[in-house]
């Protein structure tokens, strides 16, 4: 069994990419951001997962986050990165069946020691392209709404500072690990392909 990991920050593609490489490579897509926000819901607990717990329970979640300063903004996101990487280990624990791994992490070094970084792949992005994306693509916009109701005052501002650094840390992590890097260009067919030829999926 191989586990494939594609890396990237909001509006890199990697939803696109997966479901590209998982028709053309013939294996399962899991889709992190549904496990984290869905069927690892119910498993979340203080004591094992106190990161998580204290930010899905709070009263506010993304006031929570976004009222942080940017060093405890990513000190908490790694906290629950490493909480993340030990479910989705016992999730895959006894697969015997290849699969890509979508997103879901924005600090590669969790994943060490469990996959090996010639199979993980980051698709790097623009900052400004995908501001613009935020403030322009009508189903992220979804998000402004729900940001705009958590936090009225300077909100959405904070949220798309937030979204800068996030991607800035991953990609820096990535390049310290030696994580390959591929930057978001070309038709989605193209960077698939390109994807697809790293990992040796074609």
């Amino acid at each position: 069994m191989d586990i494939y990991v594609i890396l990237g920050g909001a509006c890199s593609g990697k939803t696109t990419v997966s479901e590209m490489l998982s028709k053309k490579a013939g294996i399962e897509r899991i889709d992190m951001d549904a496990r984290i926000y869905g069927s690892y819901a119910s498993l979340y607990n203080a004591q094992e997962h106190p990161a998580i717990t204290e930010w899905f329970s709070s009263e506010n979640p993304l006031a929570f986050m976004l009222g942080k300063t940017d060093e405890e903004f990513l000190d908490h996101y790694r906290k629950t990165d490493a909480e993340t990487a030990g479910l989705l280990m016992e999730e895959l624990r006894d697969k015997k069946t290849s699969c890509i791994i979508e997103g879901g992490f924005t600090d590669p070094y969790v994943l060490v020691g469990h996959i090996p970084k010639e199979q993980i792949v980051c698709i790097g992005v623009d900052p400004k392209l995908a501001r613009k994306l935020w403030c322009s693509d009508p189903e992220r916009l979804k998000m402004k709404e729900m940001v705009d109701a958590a936090m009225p005052d300077g909100g959405w501002e904070r949220f798309l500072e937030t979204d800068r650094l996030l991607t800035e840390s991953l990609e820096r992590r990535c390049r310290e690990m030696g994580i390959k890097i591929i930057p978001k260009s070309g038709t989605p067919e193209q960077l698939t392909d390109k994807i697809a030829d790293y990992l040796g999926l074609l």
